[in-house]
């Protein structure tokens, strides 16, 4: 019986391990987190042995659990007189055994955790949209993607917002006298998420992640939740401009998330120290 409970705890733990790269993200949306999506996507190539080894381990519980019992153990049980616990029964295995196929079968309905898509409405055709195109670290299944989608979707001047996690891309129509493909590079770091290549056009450029920092900032209007507060924002990212370390900043339209964009001869330390000074409450 203890080693039956030893397999129904290890299966359970290997289930949700086996999903945590896909729970994250809907976890990140569902809290208005930011910054976590990609915490655990270094799972993934794992996943398939994780999702082998959790149906052996319940194969061989339900296995303990249906073999006829030897003389030698219903004697032990008649000695013994006990009434068999609920952790101990079939039942019981059996809710363990639904629980482990819902989280291993997690990535293919995780979409319904998605709040519905408050999107800009589609652009006339004759406005002058420019399209880029966006590699992406950190993508593993398909509740990444819909976690880039809506958190782009979501931007003032975006169309359209396709991601793939397959190809590790992103395609983003966008109006740019609304925004720019800076901003919307940031909505996307912000969410945990890296941006390490960038194309629009002809134009390839290769981003440096040691000369991008992204800080969490509460710069979110008490007004308007959903968005970032103008008066308070325009003065942080002042003084960060102004500092020669920093090559440009801006912040995330959900007020949340600075990206700071350091000077390639810029020092780590350097980097602490100034935006420590800049945001008092800076994370």
């Amino acid at each position: 019986m203890k080693n039956n409970k030893r397999l129904i705890g290890t299966s359970v733990l290997a289930a949700i391990t086996a999903s945590l790269c896909c729970i994250t993200p809907i976890l990140a949306v569902l809290a208005g987190t930011s910054g976590v999506a990609s915490t655990f996507s270094w799972i993934e190539p794992f996943r398939p042995y994780l999702i082998g080894f959790t149906i052996l381990v319940l194969a061989f519980a339900w296995y303990q659990q249906l073999r006829p019992k030897t003389l030698e153990e219903l004697e032990c049980a008649c000695e013994g007189n006990e009434k068999t616990s609920f952790r101990q029964s079939k039942k019981f295995l059996g809710i363990v055994t639904v629980f482990a196929v819902v989280m291993l079968a997690f990535p293919y309905y995780s979409s319904i955790f998605y709040p519905e898509s408050t999107s800009n409405p589609t652009f006339a055709m004759s406005d002058n949209l420019e399209e880029i195109t966006v590699d992406i670290k950190g993508m593993t299944c398909a509740g990444c993607e819909l976690h880039i989608e809506h958190a782009v979707g979501q931007l003032e001047g975006v169309n359209l917002v396709e991601a793939s996690y397959d190809s590790g891309t992103a395609t983003i129509h966008f109006l740019p006298s609304l925004i720019n493909d800076k901003s919307i590079v940031a909505a996307i770091n912000g969410t945990g998420y890296q941006v390490f290549k960038k194309k629009a056009g002809n134009n390839e450029v290769v981003m440096k992640d040691q000369n991008i920092n992204f800080y969490k900032v509460p710069l979110v209007c008490n007004a308007a939740p959903t968005i970032g507060c103008g008066s308070r924002a325009k003065p942080v990212l002042k003084d960060f401009e102004e500092s020669k370390e920093v090559s440009e900043a801006w912040l995330n339209r959900a007020g949340t998330v600075i990206a700071v964009v350091w000077k390639e001869e810029s020092e780590n330390g350097g980097k602490e120290s100034i935006s420590k000074k800049k945001i008092p409450s800076i994370k």
